[in-house]
């Protein structure tokens, strides 16, 4: 009996053995593409390349973020919104790159073929830059208008920052519909391919003029060169100083006067203050907003002195 029961176990035992071997084996080939169908057809899209010619060039750089996306277009499969809550996808093709990561490559290129911008570049290669562009595709699918005819949609929120504090500068939403005039999956594309180039050309107009009226220039307000000069005396009163030469017997520097005065001179202006021998009573004067000094003497003033 004991013989027969290890025998029993040993083939339950082969039974487990076999399925986890045909398993492994089932997954090796779906891995290797042998039990699946054919992989699903690839799809890309165009920059935009011809521009108005009236787009001035410009001196400062931009950088180009990755869009924000909802989750049902965040992905490499071409979405179709079949109702108001119900997103399907297209079986069989996809694009080449998530939605969001294809539309910041085309954007750089967009601006790049543009010959206006001296740098752009992607948030990814961290440069020091004058603005920085970020945006929000809210929509790129298919969907259907009232009359039940489908349509390439793409809508995308731009947001223009100023480096380095991320200052906003300006924020639009460009949006543009294709009506698709068959099913066929090349003329989905094709009708994707224009309104995504319709909306990155207004993009990329309205983000030159943008950094254009926010950028500095070179005729703004420049600080004096003589930081002195700037401060406003308020109502303290202050010593004239008269341009002059020095006398040919006194050299640049300090020195004490014939008188007691005491001469301070650098370069061809000069300051005397006559210093007495007899002892006089320290006296400030305060200025007030009329320009009528008060006399402050030994640490009181007058009335105070009378009393």
């Amino acid at each position: 009996m004991t013989a027969a029961m290890a025998g029993a176990r040993w083939a339950v035992r082969r039974r487990i053995l076999a399925g986890l071997v045909a398993g492994l084996l089932a997954l090796s080939a779906t891995a290797c593409g042998l039990g699946g169908g054919p992989p699903p057809r690839q799809y890309t899209l165009d920059a935009v390349t011809n521009f108005p010619r009236g787009l001035a060039p410009v001196k400062w750089s931009l950088v180009v973020d990755e869009p924000t996306a909802p989750r049902e277009i965040d992905t490499s499969r071409i979405a179709l919104r079949s109702g108001q809550f119900r997103v399907e996808y297209y079986a069989d093709v996809e694009w080449t790159d998530t939605a969001p990561a294809m539309v910041q490559l085309l954007l750089l290129q967009s601006f790049q073929n543009t010959g206006r911008l001296p740098i752009v570049a992607p948030t990814r290669q961290t440069l020091a830059t004058d603005f920085l562009l970020l945006s929000n595709l809210r929509k790129f699918q298919v969907e259907y208008d009232a009359s039940g005819t489908p349509q390439a949609t793409v809508a995308l929120e731009a947001t223009l920052l100023k480096m380095p504090r991320r200052t906003p500068v300006a924020t639009t939403r460009f949006e543009k519909a294709i009506p698709i005039e068959s099913k066929s999956t090349e003329t989905v594309t094709a009708a994707f391919d224009a309104s995504l180039s319709d909306v990155m050309r207004r993009v990329v107009d309205w983000t030159l003029q943008q950094g254009s009226a926010a950028a500095p220039t070179s005729s703004g307000h420049q600080p004096p060169s003589d930081p002195l000069s700037a401060r406003r005396s308020g109502n303290k009163q202050i010593f004239e100083i008269h341009p002059g030469s020095p006398e040919p017997s006194r050299e640049p520097g300090m020195e004490q006067g014939k008188t007691g005065g005491l001469a301070v001179e650098k370069g061809e202006q000069r300051l005397e203050l006559p210093l007495g021998s007899e002892a006089i009573a320290a006296q400030i004067f305060f200025g007030g907003g009329d320009r009528v000094g008060r006399p402050f003497v030994s640490g009181q003033l007058p009335d105070q002195l009378q009393q």
